[in-house]
């Protein structure tokens, strides 16, 4: 089974609200390496961390794996 790779929908929604990496990391208290390492997929994403980074693009978690489903369903 292969692994999920959230950091790709992660920077799709961000970029698509027009919010930029840097802010995201300052919300969430990580350097901007680190959370570009999370976009890039290298850094695992906890569960907490990404209801973190969903609630700072003004969405529930919930909200965001259905976009990556709908994502998915379109291509």
């Amino acid at each position: 089974m292969s692994k999920v790779k959230y950091g790709a929908l992660i920077k799709s929604v961000r970029n698509s609200k027009g919010i930029k990496a840097k802010w995201v990391a300052e919300k969430i208290r990580v350097s901007i390496s680190t959370y570009t390492e999370i976009e890039a997929d290298r850094r695992n994403l906890t569960l907490e961390r990404a209801e973190e980074i969903a609630v700072v693009l003004g969405m529930t978690l919930q909200e965001l794996l259905r976009h990556q489903v709908s994502d998915s369903l379109t291509a």
